[in-house]
């Protein structure tokens, strides 16, 4: 038996080679260990002799640092497992990918240096490249005159949502504590709209993960809107104090068209309707997703109630579709395809016997947002009314 290395165990030094062999061809023929134990002679007990065998050398596998043979080391009878991996009786090393010799652990360490060392030369040249890309000196401030009512409410509502601590920049929405609108198709109109008109624009300090790295995109030209941080564009930098301050806590304004007040009021009736029907659908287990239809009806009830009652006869037609459902055995789609039918008739109904429409209050998981304290509190200063009155003109 060739050795490599290996220290033939002290409790089994007595014994010849060819004993050794001998012994450990009866323990695997399953003959009676304490009997062997007895017979050669050795110090030791029945479910420890295995351990003692020498181990089995692989002629056909060396170790990587040492060069030499590498072992197996001999395994149980009983033992249920099939897979033992060599390794190196002087170093440690084995031929598994989590060895933890000191040369596998070292060559681990060096290429994860490696791969830190290239991630942050990666990352200062996509650094580079965004700085490059959005640098800010040469874009063109827009004028505040130049800003309508719509302009002023959404910049005014993102500055209160998302300026940041030493108001540079305007921080990525997607990070907020709080909503800027009660549905994402209202954020997304904020946002997109206020790019469209270069008020605000991206900012190069962004993070890098904001933007799109794909094979097949131009990087840094594709982002994440809600992730990518945003500087405003309006005004000189000399005036940006004045500016900022003004945004966000507008004086009174005496000339606002009651045309524009009443459709951005019904807008964000709307949104609010919208985004409590989502919350109460939820809560049953109603699959549905708002379409055109859906708004038109909205739309329609807000020329008649305030968006509290609207809450009340969402409540009341969701109740219904659910006794609908529970009652009927209809499939729950189909229930939940009812509930803006039952709404519309309940309305109708209310208003054909002049029935008064219970006003439900804001509830603890749907609080009010940004957009819509800033419009309502700040710029008509008319509070809770825009929550309690129908959508109008002032």
């Amino acid at each position: 038996m060739s050795n490599t290395n290996y220290e033939v165990n002290q409790k089994l030094k007595h014994l010849t080679e060819d004993e050794l062999n001998e012994l450990m061809i009866r323990y695997y023929n399953n003959e009676k260990i304490t009997s062997l134990i007895e017979e050669y002679k050795i110090n030791t007990i029945p479910s420890q002799l295995c351990l003692l065998f020498p181990p089995e050398i692989c002629d056909d596998t060396f170790c990587p640092n040492c060069n030499i043979a590498m072992i197996i080391e001999r395994k149980s009878r009983t033992s249920s497992s099939s897979k033992r991996n060599p390794k190196c009786s002087v170093c440690g090393h084995s031929e598994t990918t989590n060895c933890r010799c000191d040369s596998c652990s070292e060559r681990r360490k060096e290429a994860q240096l490696k791969e830190i060392t290239q991630k942050k030369e990666m990352e200062l040249k996509k650094r580079q490249v965004i700085n490059e890309v959005f640098e800010l000196h040469d874009i063109v401030p827009i004028e505040m005159a130049d800003l309508t009512f719509r302009d002023r409410l959404y910049i005014g509502s993102l500055l209160r949502l998302s300026l940041s601590e030493d108001m540079q920049y305007i921080e990525a929405v997607g990070k907020a504590k709080r909503e800027l609108s009660p549905t994402e198709d209202l954020m997304e109109e904020i946002i997109q709209s206020l790019k469209s008109k270069n008020i605000i624009v991206i900012h190069p300090n962004s993070d890098i993960g904001a933007f799109v790295d794909e094979e097949d995109v131009d990087f840094p030209y594709t982002y994440y809107r809600y992730s990518v941080n945003y500087y405003l564009n309006v005004g000189k930098s000399s005036q940006r104090d004045t500016v900022l301050k003004y945004l966000m806590n507008p004086p009174d304004i005496d000339i606002i068209s009651n045309i524009m007040v009443a459709s951005i009021w019904k807008e964000i009736a709307l949104a609010e309707c919208l985004q409590y029907l989502k919350y109460q659908m939820e809560k049953v287990h109603f699959s549905f997703n708002p379409g055109e239809k859906t708004i038109s009806i909205f739309d329609d009830l807000l020329n008649e109630f305030s968006t509290s009652q609207v809450f009340g006869i969402i409540y009341k037609g969701i109740t219904s579709s659910t006794r609908y459902y529970q009652e009927n055995k209809v499939s729950r789609q189909q229930a939940a395809n009812s509930v803006i039918g039952a709404c519309q008739r309940y309305a109708e109904r209310a208003i054909i016997n002049n029935w008064d429409i219970l006003k439900y209050s804001r509830i603890i998981d749907l609080p009010q947002t940004v957009i819509s304290e800033f419009f309502f509190n700040k710029l008509l200063k008319i509070g809770d009314e825009g929550f309690n009155s129908i959508p109008r003109k002032l």
